[in-house]
């Protein structure tokens, strides 16, 4: 609260912290992934599995290399902070062919673009 004398009278303005560029702000987290700067088209990577700990992911974390012609995906609804990623990408078999780790600060939206690399 910021309060301030006006010709002779008082008089408060009220500054909530919630209002867009005060303060810290949830957001989403885009992640977009590449393999040794290749895409998943030239690889045989098949899924991704993505682990944020101490975060509870959709699908248990695991989600199609490439899903309407974009390699990546866009989390939901995180709350301000710090958070470390971890992808690890498979083939259909299983098979790990590639992995990588970051950390991503939440304060709005945010893309992290990382490019994995083999085991």
């Amino acid at each position: 609260m910021i309060c301030a004398l006006l010709v002779g009278a008082t008089g408060c303005i009220i500054v909530d912290g919630s209002s867009p560029g005060n303060g810290p702000q949830p957001g989403n987290i885009t992640l977009e992934w590449s393999f040794e700067g290749q895409a998943c088209a030239d690889t045989q990577v098949s899924t991704v599995q993505v682990s944020i700990p101490g975060e509870a992911l959709a699908n248990d974390g695991r989600y199609a290399c490439s899903a309407g012609g974009v390699d990546g995906i866009t989390l939901h609804d995180f709350a301000t902070g710090t958070y470390t990623v971890e992808l690890k990408a498979e083939s259909e078999s299983g098979e790990l062919l590639f992995q990588g780790s970051s950390s991503v600060v939440v304060n709005g939206d945010v893309a992290l673009q990382m490019d994995l690399t083999p085991p």
